[in-house]
């Protein structure tokens, strides 16, 4: 693979450098990237004992993968299955600050530290390169005051397209997190979701059943809530294609 060619979303954007004239313009490239990586339409139904608000706090997000590492996987005991997966988010966040660190249109381009970024950006930019061995060039959640650094956090986080890097990668992380979950519960026998339907872009349905739902006493209502929420997820996608479509047709008459 060439070090100008990258197989994520946050790989493929050629206009870092050019910052978007208008806040509706960002909101648009946005949901524009968004839709091109929308590939089908999943519904899991589970139960929990309480709902948690989803909220997207940057640094918080920045600092859980910026301090991904093998050793902390373990500390933390995600499971084996998804170590690698968990990895890979570390490897992005640091691809896509070196992606900065060599656009001369950045505003995070440095010239001394440009030789050693794109021997750097030639192994990061493989998923099964020794890239963990690499010095990470990315600064510290919570800086040292023993250290003078030209690049903090805060600035970091302030720019348009890595803020929307770690937004995609806040999402890929939480269901991640999911996952996690869900394997330490089936490694306890208590099965979490007891019915998913994915729908794909080219008309596939795949439906499939937790075999607990066989025989428990409300398989009814599990089957009707599924079904309901099958319904109105359809109706909400459909519905939020066509604003995009229609939001992106305006734009270019424009």
């Amino acid at each position: 693979m060439s070090a100008n060619k990258y197989s994520t979303a946050i790989e493929q954007n050629n206009d870092r450098g050019k910052p978007p004239h208008s806040k509706f313009q960002q909101w648009l490239n946005s949901l524009t990237d968004s839709l091109g990586e929308v590939t089908a339409l999943e519904i899991n139904t589970t139960f929990v004992e309480e709902i948690t608000k989803e909220q997207f706090i940057p640094w918080q997000v920045y600092q859980e993968i910026y301090l991904i590492s093998r050793q902390q996987l373990q500390q933390i005991q995600i499971h084996s299955d998804l170590c690698d997966r968990y990895l890979q988010l570390r490897r992005q966040l640091e691809l896509a600050y070196t992606l900065l660190l060599i656009d001369p249109a950045s505003e995070f381009y440095d010239s001394e530290q440009e030789a050693q970024a794109k021997q750097n950006l030639t192994i990061l930019s493989q998923s099964n390169s020794e890239w963990e061995r690499l010095p990470t060039q990315l600064p510290e959640p919570i800086p040292d005051p023993t250290k003078q650094t030209t690049v903090s956090v805060f600035n970091l986080l302030d720019n348009y397209y890595f803020l929307r890097t770690l937004r995609q990668l806040a999402t890929v992380k939480q269901s991640l997190d999911q996952q996690n979950q869900l394997l330490n519960l089936k490694n306890n026998n208590s099965p979490a979701i007891y019915a998913q339907t994915k729908i794909q872009l080219d008309g596939k349905i795949f439906n499939c059943y937790s075999q607990a739902i066989l025989t428990h006493p409300h398989q009814s209502q599990i089957l009707n809530l599924h079904q309901n929420s099958i319904f109105w997820g359809e109706k909400q996608w459909s519905s939020l294609f066509k604003t995009i479509i229609n939001l992106i047709a305006k734009k270019k008459k424009i």
